[in-house]
């Protein structure tokens, strides 16, 4: 049995060929080198993923389990909408459920859902609070010097914000009236996980005077 920390590079490659062809069993041995070439043999056997899942990673995975491999009824569209539009990736699915990866992305498409990233940091100035996905995303809005991810946090630091990194925080975590920054701008999120509106760098620059 082979333990891989969820996260760890081996955890990744191996996601990414469930993503693509469904399972390990399956794929092909070009897509399987990079894996075997982490683990330092062709001999992957049993993979333990070691994770402790959120309760709302929980209901995901417990909604995800009802669903038709064919993802062809109007009940697995309801529930398809609800999980992307919490944050859950086609990959996640995919894995989960063992559905292809490309009939997922068509479904999202005709759902007309964008990918929503996972915010990797909060930050916090006073009173206020923004859900950030990444520095280079937060910098930009914050109008703050941009280089390596040392010296945004120091950047950051300097402009009085206080770094804290989330762990499985997705968009459908946010509480209502949250203001996150991805990188195509600042929002603030509505009452659901599909209300969001835009909020101007000058406000969120102008909110921290």
């Amino acid at each position: 049995m082979r333990r891989l920390s969820k996260g760890c590079k081996g955890y990744q490659i191996m996601d990414a060929i469930c993503a693509k062809y469904g399972s390990l069993p399956v794929a092909p041995d070009q897509a399987m080198r990079p894996l075997w070439d982490w683990l330092g043999s062709e001999l992957v056997g049993d993979i333990e993923v070691e994770e402790s899942d959120t309760p709302a990673v929980i209901l995901a995975k417990k909604k995800a389990e009802g669903l038709n491999l064919r993802l062809d009824t109007i009940t697995d569209l309801i529930t398809l909408q609800w999980l992307f539009e919490y944050g859950y990736t086609t990959a996640e699915l995919c894995r989960w459920t063992g559905i292809r990866n490309g009939l997922l992305c068509d479904r999202r498409k005709a759902l007309k859902v964008v990918t929503r990233k996972p915010f990797k940091y909060l930050l916090k100035k006073g009173k206020k609070e923004y859900y950030v996905t990444g520095l280079a995303a937060a910098c930009s809005v914050l109008n703050v010097s941009r280089c390596g991810t040392f010296a945004q946090s120091k950047a950051l630091s300097r402009k009085g914000y206080h770094l804290y990194q989330l762990r499985e925080c997705r968009y459908g975590d946010l509480p209502e009236g949250a203001v996150y920054i991805t990188g195509k701008g600042a929002y603030r999120k509505g009452k659901n996980n599909s209300d969001y509106e835009s909020v101007s760098a000058d406000c969120v620059i102008s909110r921290n005077r």
